[in-house]
């Protein structure tokens, strides 16, 4: 047979071809999802959704918002855990700058004696920045935390200063009155201390005061800011290092004996104040 008697052959079987894959295609988009739910077939839900292919649960769930009542409530608990420190009505004072025991105390309304007690102090005139201080709750009734002032506040603020030993209420105005109230343990290099209090209602910067012996022995003070009405320091004799309110001289014997002056002078050379060892 030629290849021009195959022709109508061939083009028929094209067209046989091409309208059978016409024909699948048709049937098989008969069989999508919608076709189906459009089918008068199907009837019953639950047939449906056999035939239909798993759907991913992509709903949000909702969520249970606490009512107005719970949230009150909840912040209420929050600031009376804040108030009260800890369930024993504690609460927990960080000395800043301007802090005095006697202030502290007016502030929390609890007297100095206990708060000394609580924290295990001898003397209310060694404070340092920082310090964490324990006040008591005596009435089992826990009390606001007292806040600073504006002033205060401004004051923090702008404070650039370094930190100073013992901070308590400073005066722009009033008289230093620097004192040495007390020579400790004398004769013993590891533990003798001097301790200085300025009781006066003014600060003073102590840069380039000496504390001198009789023998010549000096130590000169550095950039230190000591505060008003009972704010102090103390000088060890021997070494370590230094604090807020820990000064080292850094001796390797002990300076001071029984019977001996304890002399301070100025930057102008005059003599502040003297004390005798006990």
């Amino acid at each position: 047979m030629s290849f021009r008697r195959m022709i109508p052959f061939l083009l028929l079987n094209v067209l046989v071809s091409a309208t059978v894959v016409m024909v699948i295609l048709w049937w098989w988009d008969g069989r999508s999802p919608q076709a189906l739910i459009n089918s008068p077939g199907i009837q019953d839900e639950s047939a449906l959704a056999a035939l239909l292919p798993p759907q991913p649960d992509t709903a949000p769930q909702p969520t249970e918002q606490p009512s107005a009542e719970e949230a009150v409530a909840a912040v209420e608990g929050e600031t009376a855990v804040e108030t009260a420190g800890n369930p024993s009505g504690e609460q927990i004072h960080v000395v800043r700058a301007g802090d005095t025991v006697g202030r502290i105390s007016n502030q929390y309304g609890v007297t100095m004696e206990a708060i000394m007690e609580a924290n295990g102090m001898s003397n209310p005139n060694f404070l340092s920045i920082g310090q964490e201080l324990i006040i008591p709750n005596l009435s089992g009734i826990p009390t606001p935390i007292p806040t600073l002032n504006e002033a205060e506040e401004a004051q923090a603020a702008n404070n650039d200063a370094p930190p100073t030993p013992i901070p308590t209420v400073s005066a722009s105005e009033g008289v230093a009155q620097v004192e040495i109230t007390a020579v400790r343990n004398a004769g013993n290099v590891d533990k003798e201390v001097i301790e200085i209090v300025n009781n006066g209602s003014s600060e003073v910067n102590l840069a380039g005061w000496q504390v001198r012996d009789q023998s010549g022995n000096s130590y000169t003070f550095g950039y230190i800011t000591l505060y008003g009405e009972g704010a102090g320091i103390l000088l060890f004799s021997g070494s370590g290092l230094d604090g807020t309110t820990n000064f080292n001289w850094g001796q390797a014997e002990a300076v001071w004996e029984p019977g001996e002056t304890v002399q301070l002078f100025d930057t102008d050379d005059n003599v502040i104040t003297e004390f005798i060892v006990p």
